[in-house]
């Protein structure tokens, strides 16, 4: 099937038997860099059934198909430096509606490439903000969580000041967090840690006291995501 005839055949079947009046663009291309792929999947003897395997994945945002070797990759974000006309061995899908998509977790230069809202560039990944939890499941981020969960984002040489709700001498990081995951008194949003060992915990973040929040050598700030 040609990519034009393909074309159509993706906005005829457009949905996959969703109710929602999905769009699909198909393009050829070729990546220096896709970004590290959610899933490779082999076997794969047409760009429709990769893109009907991305549908089926709620968190599923692009596909490239390659023709010669019948692999898919799915990505949960967008391919970067893309470059046209460069035959028919690769084939690129986006899903441009329906999703809430999100590019977390892809690969970034600058915060520009970063379009989430409350999202940054984070040692060479899209990742929250300080202040911002990840909701995983929706691939958000989030200035308040339903649940709190047991994983954090750290934010090297950056730290809290004052707000400290418990102090712990001797930790480290994982104990350090462990205790914010298991306090009960309060609901734990940060966590820091100094290099001598002190772990500070707390129910305010870097968004709730942005003035409090600042560069300070010696210190990592956790910002605990939701579940």
């Amino acid at each position: 099937m040609s990519l034009r005839l393909l074309s159509w055949f993706l906005l005829f079947h457009s949905g996959f038997g969703s109710s929602c009046n999905t769009k699909y663009h198909v393009k050829e291309a070729c990546f220096r860099n896709y970004g590290t792929p959610r899933d490779v999947i082999t076997n794969v003897t047409s760009l429709a059934m990769c893109a009907s395997l991305c549908f089926e994945d709620d968190s599923c945002a692009s596909v490239l198909f390659d023709g010669f070797k019948k692999i898919c990759f799915t990505n949960s974000g967008f391919a970067k430096n893309l470059t046209a006309n460069c035959g028919l061995k690769y084939a690129y899908f986006v899903q441009s509606s329906c999703k809430v998509l999100s590019n977390l977790g892809n690969v970034c230069d600058t915060e520009d490439d970063c379009t989430d809202v409350g999202s940054t560039c984070l040692e060479g990944l899209c990742s929250c903000k300080a202040g911002y939890s990840l909701n995983q499941s929706s691939s958000t981020c989030l200035q308040f969580c339903d649940l709190y969960g047991t994983t954090f984002t750290a934010f090297v040489g950056f730290l809290l000041t004052g707000n400290n709700d418990v102090i712990l001498e001797n930790m480290n990081k994982t104990s350090c967090t462990a205790a914010c995951i298991n306090t009960t008194t309060f609901t734990c949003r940060t966590a820091e840690l100094s290099d001598d060992n002190q772990c500070f915990l707390s129910t305010e973040t870097a968004i709730t006291r942005p003035t409090k929040y600042i560069a300070y050598n010696g210190y990592t700030y956790f910002q605990r995501n939701c579940e």
